[in-house]
């Protein structure tokens, strides 16, 4: 196992692995595995690269693909003490260039032509410097770094209320604090993990499975992001033994109908992060997994990958409305949940959540407006603290887990009546189960907001539906209209988009 003790940065602890582990697999993408000490040469040389532009820049920008070398860019911006900015290649140019334009990149990595990248640098390459990586695995070795706590490890673009997008900047620093918990923790990864890297590298889980795993000698196994995605993360998973799974809930949600076929006996751990996961699919997941155990993890983008663990065990789950709890804080983070005027509630009440520690972000990139509205002064235990204002609506249960509602924005009012959706859902969920769903809700021209819900491959009437629901919640709860869809649409994170939801079926209102 790799010495967190002379390590001061995920960078370091990454040259480590490389020297420690030169022959070990590293990472396994396209139906090719590369070694360390080949992955490394691949990020020296493109190191090599930047270095040779001549442009002394804190930012680079990393176009995303799955290639070799959009991974090694990440780790050779690392080692000049610059943040990688990625933007995704499936992403319309004009997101792309607002994003650029916002971040001020000067240099733009690339592994391959494509007509996307013809047309950015017709139109900024008097700008930026745009430069296409070169695999090469006989390229000298460079160990070398200049990192200090403060730079940036990378800055994301999220997608904002306004429609400019939103960047998080991350420090090495707010890495750094949760590398040493992983690292230190009981699920902590090994040299000999396989572990499943299917996250798109817009979405910040996907730095916590491609450097946690490289800093321990692991070897990271990409899913391809071309046909159905789920079925590919089931055919790495079984092909190539997967020991340990970061996924979303998502995933575990469209597997649920093969269940009954699917052994992954080399799992011994599958962690959870980025939406609710509910308990009954979950007790369906760890019989696929008959030695694994599995971890709900929570985190918004500002915390750094995610701060809270829930070790899942059938007999004593804490859940409400069916989704099981984000747990507790880890060391050194802290939860504090407000009302309204942002005053901090007793405890079992539901409010908003904020956070504070040593992973969470200190600011929005170049926006004081957000800034100011997001991270903002509270009284704790006697002391002033700025906590993040994470837009999710918590309680503490009597076990002193923090369960999750569902999002602030997703708690409507209608007609007077407060609703929270998750709990439509979840009723839903039981009444339709192996069926993925989602609720949203539009707003007609004469302002007047009502629920839809949307169904896979909903074979009733919604009057059966409407009729079960009539036992569960009140009637202002139910859905003013259902739907039924192939397949719901997912964004490129895996997680159901409601925004496009809202956009197929908001002119039916």
């Amino acid at each position: 196992m790799t010495s967190l003790f002379s390590a001061n940065n995920v960078f370091e602890l990454f040259i480590e692995s490389c020297k420690k582990f030169p022959q070990h697999p590293a990472i396994h993408i396209n139906n090719t595995s590369y070694t360390y000490s080949q992955f490394l040469s691949i990020v020296s040389g493109i190191k090599k690269q930047i270095t040779q532009s001549e442009i002394d820049t804190k930012l680079i920008g990393i176009y995303t693909d799955e290639h070799v070398n959009t991974y090694a860019s990440i780790w050779s911006a690392m080692s000049l003490g610059a943040a990688y900015v990625p933007i995704n290649m499936k992403h319309p140019n004009e997101r792309a260039i607002a994003i650029m334009e916002e971040a001020e990149i000067a240099i733009m990595l690339y592994p391959e032509e494509n007509d996307n990248i013809l047309e950015l640098k017709a139109k900024l390459s008097s700008k930026i410097k745009f430069i296409c990586t070169k695999t090469d695995l006989s390229c000298k070795i460079d160990y070398d770094h200049k990192i200090n706590d403060d730079d940036l490890i990378y800055l994301l673009f999220t997608s904002g209320s306004t429609g400019k997008p939103k960047g998080v900047p991350i420090s090495h620093k707010n890495a750094w604090a949760l590398a040493k918990i992983h690292q230190s923790s009981i699920y902590k990864i090994s040299d000999d993990d396989r572990v499943l890297q299917m996250y798109e590298l817009t979405f910040d889980l996907s730095a916590m499975s491609i450097m946690f795993p490289l800093c321990a000698g692991a070897c990271i196994y990409v899913i391809p992001h071309e046909g159905l995605m789920y079925m590919e993360v089931l055919k790495i998973l079984i092909d190539h033994k997967i020991t340990m799974a970061y996924m979303v809930p998502s995933a575990i949600n469209f597997l649920q109908p093969y269940f009954e076929q699917i052994s992954l006996p080399d799992i011994k751990w599958s962690l959870f992060c980025g939406e609710a996961l509910y308990h009954k699919t979950t007790s369906e997941w760890a019989k696929c997994t008959p030695n694994g155990k599995i971890l709900n993890t929570y985190g918004p983008t500002e915390a750094t990958m995610y701060m809270t663990n829930y070790f899942w065990e059938e007999a004593s789950s804490d859940t409400f409305n069916g989704v099981i709890s984000i747990g507790k804080p880890i060391k050194d983070m802290g939860f504090i949940i407000i009302d309204e005027n942002q005053k901090e509630i007793p405890t079992g009440e539901k409010g908003e959540l904020c956070i504070y520690g040593p992973q969470t972000a200190s600011h929005y990139w170049k926006d004081e407006t957000k800034t100011k509205a997001s991270f903002i002064q509270i009284e704790h235990k006697g002391v002033s603290l700025t906590a993040y204002r994470t837009g999710d609506l918590c309680f503490v249960n009597e076990n002193g887990n923090y369960m999750f509602v569902g999002r602030v924005d997703h708690q409507v009012k209608i007609n007077g009546y407060r609703i929270e959706l998750g709990e439509i859902e979840f009723h839903a969920k039981n009444f339709l189960p192996g069926h993925n769903l989602a609720t949203f809700v539009v707003t007609n021209k004469e302002n007047h907001p009502s629920i839809y819900m949307v169904i896979e491959n909903f074979k009733l009437t919604s009057r059966e539906l409407l009729n079960y629901l009539k036992e569960k919640v009140p009637s202002y709860m139910f859905p003013e209209k259902i739907f039924s869809i192939d397949q719901l649409p997912l964004n490129l994170n895996g997680k159901t988009d409601r925004n496009k939801l809202k956009e197929m079926f908001q002119k039916t209102n």
